[in-house]
């Protein structure tokens, strides 16, 4: 059995681009949309971590409830850094900015 990543990418191109690259290496991307989908998944599917992209996705609402039924890492990829955005989301639960 593979290893799941649980990718929050609203982009279905871009994660057809990370999909490839990771089966190479042995792990399968699954993506949700939103939020909402991927705590759903969460409390369904069993995944090693979770990756949200901040640039196209509205997370800060619902982090805190990811963080609530997950231990899992919790990884926010953004090109729009700002320290300001990185402490609030330490604070609601990611653990890597």
């Amino acid at each position: 059995m593979r290893e799941m990543l649980l990718i929050v990418e609203k982009d279905t191109e871009k994660f057809e681009e990370q999909y490839i690259a990771w089966i190479k290496c042995g792990i399968t991307l699954v993506q949700a949309y939103s939020m909402q989908e991927a705590i759903e998944r969460l409390t369904h599917e069993k995944f090693v971590t979770v990756g949200i992209n901040g640039d196209n996705v509205n997370y800060l609402s619902q982090l805190r409830i990811m963080r609530d039924i997950t231990k899992l890492p919790i990884h926010i990829l953004t090109s729009n850094y700002t320290y300001e955005k990185e402490c609030e989301a330490l604070a609601l639960g990611a653990n890597v900015y």
